[in-house]
């Protein structure tokens, strides 16, 4: 027999959905994004009514989770580093031209924050044929017991936030601005 162990919902606009287990709870926002206040709020409602029905006591992980679609223009794309500054380097006795596809992920402790960044960058299923489409997913997070109750959370889920616009920006060049602006 089947065992039930959560729910997941979905926004009748299907840009919410949420997780609910008896040991995890999850928000997230798909595109096209609000503001961080909008979504911190709507996070913090779920989170009440969650907490009212499983009861948790603890809180083990904190995170933020940024997945971005980055869609390059082929006629303009010589080197992705004109896009990304960080990305795989490809030895030059390797005579082949071109990338055909990567998936790169790099661990980078935030030892001020004391959690954890991971980047995950790979070439994915392009949206047109006119375009190189890159994932750039931005993992912040820390493993701590929290109360349930503690009103820190939130106020390191906003510092966790505020890392997470550093390491984009950081991360991305001009070109990519002129991208997603």
């Amino acid at each position: 027999s089947e065992q039930h162990i959560g729910f997941w919902f979905r926004s009748e606009d299907k840009l919410r959905t949420f997780q609910a287990t008896m040991d995890g709870f999850s928000f997230n926002r798909l595109a096209p994004y609000e503001s961080w206040e909008e979504f911190s709020s709507d996070a913090k409602n779920l989170w009440k009514i969650y907490k009212e029905i499983c009861q948790p006591v603890h809180v083990t992980r904190t995170a933020v989770r940024y997945i971005n679609q980055i869609n390059i223009p082929i006629k303009d794309l010589t080197d992705l580093k004109d896009y990304l500054r960080t990305v795989p380097e490809v030895s030059p006795d390797l005579t082949q031209p071109g990338l055909q596809t990567f998936f790169m992920q790099l661990q980078i402790p935030q030892q001020d924050l004391d959690c954890m960044l991971i980047i995950n960058e790979a070439l994915t299923q392009p949206t047109t044929p006119e375009v190189v489409t890159v994932i750039f997913d931005l993992d912040l997070f820390r493993q701590k017991i929290w109360n349930s109750d503690d009103e820190d959370i939130w106020s390191f889920l906003e510092e966790l936030r505020y890392r997470k616009n550093e390491v984009f920006e950081a991360s991305i060049t001009d070109k990519t601005r002129e991208l997603i602006d």
